[in-house]
């Protein structure tokens, strides 16, 4: 057929690619001083200079942010290229945006001075020509396979009435999350919950963006004690607590620690307090105890963890952490400083006692109980940060949209919750032998459109707040991958009850693995990522996974039914419904490898690296493609194509889990 045709064709192309890069491209480092002609490259493979047809020139390096001998924002070059001509083109250099001349690409690698940049230069105009011909061929055998009327894809969807969307919907996002607090007064001495709102208005430098304190007290409770909450304290009151009452909370069991640290000081709870850490005996224990192990295994791994929820407690007790007040240098360039923090000359005497003396006022204010007092010197922390950070604040909007996120986010809890209850769903279908039902109770209705609205909350608060798509990092794709499948549970809930359990399980475990494996702070956009190509190759991965997610959980409920009452035409239903999932599973997960691929070459200067990530995905996905190209899609072989569907999935488990944890690699800054 004429799919079949492309599609061979594609791989042919891609191949092809692939070994005409290898065998005639050019690789190599170009090194250029500022306002420096240079009209060589050095090329790895012969390690001999290799001459442009052009000079290039930086006429304009910003190099002005690092943080320990780290790149933290996007610098930009200026390259300046002439011909033999005398023909002058300039160009924009930087992370995610590459300069082009003549089939010559060049790419922005790191800095070797201030004033010395390290670009890497790619001359490849036939292989990349020809693997993208082969990825828009691949693509249009895709498309044909999904749009022939004959095809047996669209056999499946005649026959499937489940899985055809029934509307569009449109929400009004609007959540209201009651706070309640328990009866009794604490005993341990902090601010009040008032004073302690009041306090964490103030702006801080925390994870490298602006933040209201507020923020950084949920992030220090949640890292320290691993929950939002302490007894009845609030993280405010848990921060402010440290602060301003340090001889009172060292004595207080705030600090979750691991297994091996807690048979160390022999310790019954997995919480200890800062005291019973810091006794010399625990601590000599502690110390010869790491000394012995070796850095690569997990308990010095985990020991060491607990031992930076000690430096970290130091820190906000000496007020380390308190990154409060915006200082502007001879360049025009804002730093935010502690008071501790050497200050420039050019800061008045006045400007110096307040930086030196502000938060020390604060303490004091507090211990006299004076309450104008106080809230008048956090209001000038205030006035100050606004006139000296300028446009460096984050807007009202914003700041109003991370303390509503404060309020409503993702716990434990929460994730356990909407397990327990898919459980209970799904256990009920099973008892009822009711897995066919179109009908659904109505308080499950009204639950699972009460978790879509607030998962849609939660993914648009925190887009707001770090301004860029929030699919980043673990955390971040976990809590997409929930929104996907809760928005599969909202479409399918009025059409088929085993897809509407199915979603269900899956939200709350996505969920569960994203308050479990990775810390939900909001940090600043790593450089490489900081490109429109993020969104769409995720999002078009993530969805792909969410339809493996459903076929994988569909095929394991096949099995259990065939093997409780040997049900061979839900058997049989099952698969076509899998069968049909699996064509834009797989289209999705092509098209997110390709635009990886792009996004790839766009900023490493290689479309294929053999990254263990690229490698286990490639893998997935012919995984996936066997059970389309094999007798498994025949009604005969309905069992064996569920026993091979349920064990695919573990394919994408370690795309996205092994390879991170295990393998690392150039998409080891997504963990």
């Amino acid at each position: 057929s004429i799919r079949n045709f492309v599609g061979h064709f594609a791989l042919l192309f891609i191949i092809s690619g692939l070994f005409t890069t290898h065998f005639t491209a050019q690789r190599g480092i170009c090194l250029l001083q500022q306002n420096t002609p240079n009209f060589h490259f050095i090329d790895n493979k012969s390690n001999s200079e290799k001459r442009f047809p052009f000079s290039v020139t930086a006429t304009k390096i910003d190099s002005k942010t690092f943080h320990n001998n780290k790149i933290t924002n996007n610098q930009s070059i200026i390259l300046k290229f002439q011909d033999s001509s005398g023909e002058i083109d300039n160009q924009t250099i930087s992370f995610n945006k590459i300069a082009k001349k003549e089939n010559y690409r060049f790419y922005f690698k790191s800095f070797r001075s201030p004033n010395t940049i390290v670009l890497q230069v790619v001359h490849d105009p036939w292989g990349i020509t020809m693997t993208y011909i082969g990825y828009l061929l691949l693509l249009l055998a895709f498309s044909l396979s999904i749009c022939n009327k004959k095809s047996y894809f669209r056999q499946l969807i005649s026959q499937n009435k489940i899985l055809k969307p029934l509307s569009i919907f449109t929400f009004l996002l609007a959540i209201t999350i009651p706070k309640v607090y328990a009866s009794d007064t604490p005993k341990t001495e902090t601010l009040s919950k008032e004073k302690a709102k009041k306090f964490c208005e103030v702006f801080v430098n925390h994870s490298n963006r602006i933040c209201p304190l507020q923020t950084m007290a949920h992030d220090f409770t949640l890292t320290v004690y691993g929950h939002k909450k302490y007894k009845n304290y609030s993280a405010e009151q848990i921060l402010c607590g440290y602060f301003f009452f340090p001889n009172d909370w060292k004595d207080e069991p705030t600090i979750k620690i691991d297994k091996f640290t807690k048979k160390i000081i022999n310790n019954s709870s997995k919480y200890a307090s800062l005291a019973q850490l810091l006794q010399p005996h625990n601590r000599a224990a502690i110390t010869r105890a790491l000394d012995s192990l070796p850095t690569s295994s997990k308990a010095y791994k985990k020991m060491i963890a607990t031992e930076e929820k000690i430096l970290l407690i130091a820190q906000l007790c000496s007020g380390e952490l308190f990154k409060i007040f915006p200082i502007t240098d001879n360049t025009g360039k804002i730093s935010w400083v502690t008071p501790s923090h050497p200050l420039p000359d050019h800061l008045s005497e006045q400007e110096i006692l307040f930086i030196r003396k502000g938060l020390e006022y604060v303490k004091i204010v507090n211990l006299q109980d004076e309450v104008n007092e106080f809230n008048t010197l956090i209001n000038n922390i205030l006035v100050y940060q606004r006139r000296n950070a300028k446009n460096a604040l984050p807007s009202l909007f914003k700041i109003q949209s991370e303390k509503c996120y404060n309020r409503i986010q993702l716990s434990r809890g929460i994730a356990i919750t909407i397990i327990v209850i898919g459980m209970i769903f799904t256990l009920t279908l099973l008892r009822k032998n009711n897995f066919t039902s179109k009908r659904i109770p109505l308080i499950i209705t009204i639950f699972l459109h009460t978790t879509f609205l607030y998962l849609m909350l939660l993914f648009s608060l925190r887009w707001i707040i770090s301004g860029s798509i929030p699919i980043s990092n673990g955390y971040e794709t976990m809590l997409f991958l929930a929104l996907c499948f809760s928005i599969s549970s909202v479409i399918s809930i009025r059409k088929s009850a085993l897809f509407a359990s199915i979603s269900t399980l899956l939200i709350g475990f996505s969920l569960l693995t994203a308050t479990l494996a990775y810390s939900s702070s909001i940090t600043q956009l790593s450089p490489i990522l900081d490109s429109p190509w993020l969104s769409v190759h995720v999002t078009t991965i993530m969805i792909s996974y969410t339809l493996f997610g459903l076929i994988t959980l569909n095929s394991i409920v096949a099995l259990y039914i065939l093997w409780r009452r040997a049900d061979f035409t839900f058997l049989t239903n099952t698969q076509r419904n899998n069968l049909l999932l699996l064509y834009p599973a797989i289209w999705l997960l092509v098209l997110g490898i390709i635009l990886g691929s792009i996004w790839a070459n766009q900023s490493w200067g290689s479309y294929w690296s053999w990254d263990p990530k690229e490698v286990w995905a490639l893998i997935s996905a012919l995984v996936y493609l066997y059970p389309l190209q094999s007798p498994l899609k025949e009604v005969t072989n309905a069992k064996k194509c569920h026993l091979y569907l349920s064990f695919a999935f573990f394919a994408i488990l370690f795309t996205y889990f092994g390879v991170n944890h295990l393998l690392g690699g150039l998409h080891s800054y997504v963990r």
